[in-house]
């Protein structure tokens, strides 16, 4: 099995203000060029992906075993060594509806520790994109939980893992 993906991210802003009777625009880009992982384990490679929409969260969380517990389209169980990629939308749009990425038991860990949470809000994307070869370590047992918590509200999200084998 091989696996192609590429990740993009973008803003594009314009700020106008009033200059000389005249509404005079400043623009601005932030563009990441398309950046391809072609299939391996190395340096702008990933072999692994999981995937997911409208996921529903019933005022409740669920935790994704990035190590063990997932499985491809094929049926087949993936096991990640590191994670090179993860996308995450809050489909909500109703205020106070943010989904908390993170924490938990044996947490994969996003952030500097196992209690940092990231506060996704609505209609609110969440995106890493890891292209090195050493990544976002996965530790089987200890450190491989991805936890997704939409505390007491039922709502809906998408979500996307790449990441390698080794």
């Amino acid at each position: 099995m091989a696996l192609t993906s590429e990740g993009t991210a973008k803003i594009i802003g314009t700020l106008t203000s009033a200059f000389d009777s005249k509404n005079v625009p400043a623009k601005f880009t932030f563009a990441t060029t398309a950046d391809a992982f072609a299939s391996g384990t190395a340096i702008d490679q990933a072999d692994l992906a999981w995937w997911d929409t409208a996921r529903n969260l019933a005022a409740t969380s669920e935790t994704h075993d990035l190590a063990g517990s997932l499985t491809d389209p094929f049926g087949a169980t993936i096991t990640m060594a590191r994670v090179k990629g993860l996308y995450i939308k809050n489909n909500s749009t109703t205020v106070g509806e943010t989904l908390k990425i993170g924490g938990g038991s044996n947490p994969f860990l996003l952030f500097d520790n196992a209690s940092d949470i990231y506060e996704l809000g609505p209609n609110g994307v969440f995106f890493i994109w890891e292209p090195s070869a050493a990544a976002l370590p996965v530790t089987a047992s200890t450190g491989d939980l991805l936890k997704i918590d939409s505390g007491a509200a039922t709502f809906t999200y998408d979500i996307a893992i790449i990441g390698a084998s080794a």
